[in-house]
């Protein structure tokens, strides 16, 4: 029971029935072959198409949808600053130099696919791979894209400008969530998730890649584009989205229960698995 329950790598309803029946001594049947891994799954007509669409979704919404002005914005009536403490300490240890913070911001344009750039590197993902990590990564980004339309909290840079700034920055009401962040770490989870499928270690994943995936965060917030309640936002998006977008490719063949019956002279077992 233990072993039929493992193959199913998959968040699934597991019902066992174990029924005493008088069974004839006979060999249990041959096992049906299990759902695919995140690693096997076959690829729908659609997918790819879908996954492109998502992906300019991502970007045209940034464009296009950003809000003009403040809902969080954090200032008291009287002008004073309002935001939390803990948000304001933390920029202000971690924020570099007004020289540096576009050094940052480009830093963590790189750090944000880098473990995606290591696991191609080292052939861990084929095109089915390739495939679930970048609809794990388009649906965390869409998630983060819809939260910061509706929220429309001022980012830090613009929050904090000098006296008589007159820019306006597109995205200056895009600070929560972190999008590069919740990328990051979609990135990172999903990867592991399908070279783990694929039988491959991925120790060396899970130590290059998360401490790449903290960067992204921690540089986000050096180029002073979020406070650390928006990385930290990012980064549950990303994780959900890397977990969940794999599992559902993992299981989402398992189109009725797979059920095993087991006899012997003295009785019989029935197992039933529901993996979607």
């Amino acid at each position: 029971m233990l072993a039929a329950v493992a193959a199913c790598r998959t968040p699934a309803i597991l019902l066992a029935l174990l029924v005493s029946v008088p069974l004839h001594a006979q060999a249990p049947p041959s096992a049906e072959t299990p759902p695919p891994t995140p690693a096997h799954a076959p690829i729908a007509r659609r997918e790819v198409p879908l996954t492109i669409a998502g992906m300019v979704t991502v970007l045209a919404s940034s464009t296009l949808l950003a809000p003009s002005t403040c809902r969080w914005c954090e200032t008291t009536p009287s002008g004073a600053d309002a935001v939390n403490g803990l948000d304001r300490s933390i920029r202000g240890a971690l924020r570099w130099s007004d020289a540096n913070v576009d050094k940052a911001n480009a830093l963590s344009d790189v750090t944000v696919y880098a473990p995606f750039a290591v696991a191609l590197i080292h052939r861990d993902l084929d095109g089915r791979g390739i495939l679930t990590v970048a609809q794990a990564v388009t649906t965390a980004a869409l998630i983060a894209e819809v939260t910061k339309v509706a929220v429309a909290r001022e980012r830090p840079s613009y929050h904090y400008r000098l006296p008589g700034t007159t820019a306006q920055p597109k995205d200056r009401n895009e600070s929560f969530v972190s999008g590069h962040t919740a990328e990051a770490f979609a990135m990172i989870m999903a990867t592991t998730r399908v070279t783990a499928a694929r039988g491959r270690k991925t120790k060396w994943l899970w130590i290059s890649g998360v401490p790449l995936a903290v960067a992204t965060g921690y540089l986000r917030i050096a180029a002073d584009k979020h406070y650390l309640t928006d990385v930290l936002a990012g980064a549950g998006v990303g994780i959900a989205a890397g977990y969940v977008v794999p599992a559902l490719h993992g299981g989402r063949s398992a189109k009725r229960p797979t059920i095993a019956a087991f006899g012997g002279s003295h009785g019989g077992q029935v197992l039933a698995t529901w993996c979607w």
